[in-house]
This record gives structure tokens, sequence and C-alpha cells, in this order.
């Protein structure tokens, strides 16, 4: 997400990451660790301004 941001704030290219790493943890055993998804959320709301 953020080499997408750093390269002309390339927002799409930072959602599909994003949505890369979705797709993998539902794809897992687990969803994705507590600690993986508060920086996800952590991430989405300081460089995007998407609050979850």
């Amino acid at each position: 997400m953020r080499q997408a941001l750093a390269r002309d704030l390339n927002a799409p290219a930072a959602l599909e990451a994003v949505d890369s790493w979705a797709k993998q943890a539902q794809q897992s055993a687990a969803a994705g660790s507590r600690q993986d998804q508060a920086l996800v959320r952590d991430a989405l709301d300081a460089l995007l301004g998407v609050g979850l």
C-alpha cells in the first residue's frame, strides 16, 4: 500500500494491495491475526483516510 501511494498517490493500486491481503487472509485457516487486522485498519485510516 505504501509503495503504491509513494508512486504519485496511486490510490487504486493501494486498494488493490488491501484487497489482495484480505483475499489471502480469508483463504487461510484464520482471517489474519488480530495484530495484522489492526495494522491494516490503522494503515487504511492513516494513509487513505478510510476508517473501519
